[in-house]
């Protein structure tokens, strides 16, 4: 599936929620790490939280971890979003 808003990454991040682990793609939207989670995204936070407080991160594929200064993952400089 394409989507407008949401470039997708050639990484993985795995995901819990309700005691169950999922692994999901990453895509990237305006330098910040979304995780796909069922229809919609998820924006990634510092410390394994995410933008639904009942869904966490566990670990990623990505080659470092950024944030920027509220605490959001960002893109690393060195990742390349994939051609649409």
């Amino acid at each position: 599936m394409t989507y407008k808003f949401f470039t997708p990454l050639q990484r993985k991040a795995v995901l819990s929620r309700n005691g169950t682990y999922f692994e999901v793609p990453l895509y990237s939207r305006d330098q910040e790490v979304y995780a796909k989670s069922g229809v919609g995204f998820v924006r990634m936070r510092k410390g394994g939280t995410t933008s639904n407080d009942k869904i966490f991160w566990r670990s990623t594929d990505l080659p470092t971890l950024d944030f920027n200064r509220l605490g959001y993952m960002a893109t690393p400089n060195t990742l390349v979003p994939l051609a649409a």
